[in-house]
């Protein structure tokens, strides 16, 4: 079947990302990853090289505490640490340097080896229905996730959820019809 036949990579924070190049050349793939800029944009783009360019790297604020104990990663002022991370990584998988200092991240003059196959950057999806989150992300994110339990699993609710996106997006100077959109069901 399609599920055996597919390689599989377990990421550090339990997440499986699914690699189907030996089967098709179209399979896009999209992870959430734990935020912490100095591991995401490797494992992103490791997986980006593995999956021949299809990987969309997903990114939220987080709200399972257990993760973040788990990896003795602070839960207090999670949107803030976010917001700073957000930076570092969408300027590393972009191609670009980063340089940053802020009150819990810092970067100086760092690079992601190797630059991606074909240039250009890693997409990102934000994971997230938080106003703070989103207003951050949607200027530069290619795509907007949602978990089903966040629209009561009905197409009515994530009209609903899809219309706010859009309201944020337009108010943080984003076209959003531009934005891609999708569910966690």
């Amino acid at each position: 079947t399609l599920t055996r036949a597919l390689m599989g990579l377990l990421t550090a924070d339990g997440e499986i990302l699914i690699d189907g190049t030996p089967l098709t050349d179209r399979l896009q793939i999209a992870a959430r990853l734990a935020y912490v800029p100095q591991i995401a944009p490797l494992m992103a783009a490791t997986v980006d090289e593995i999956s021949g360019g299809r990987f969309v790297l997903g990114l939220g604020a987080g709200r399972n505490r257990t993760e973040f104990d788990a990896f003795g990663i602070p839960f207090d002022h999670r949107v803030a640490r976010f917001e700073e991370s957000w930076t570092i990584i969408r300027e590393l998988v972009g191609g670009g340097r980063s340089t940053f200092a802020g009150t819990y991240w810092r970067s100086d003059d760092a690079v992601l080896l190797p630059e991606r196959v074909g240039g250009g950057a890693i997409p990102l999806m934000v994971g997230s229905n938080g106003e703070r989150v989103l207003e951050i992300t949607l200027r530069h994110a290619h795509s907007w996730n949602t978990w089903f339990t966040e629209f009561g699993n009905t197409p009515e609710g994530f009209a609903e959820r899809s219309a706010r996106v859009s309201s944020i997006a337009t108010r943080v100077g984003r076209d959003p019809s531009t934005l891609d959109r999708s569910a966690c069901v």
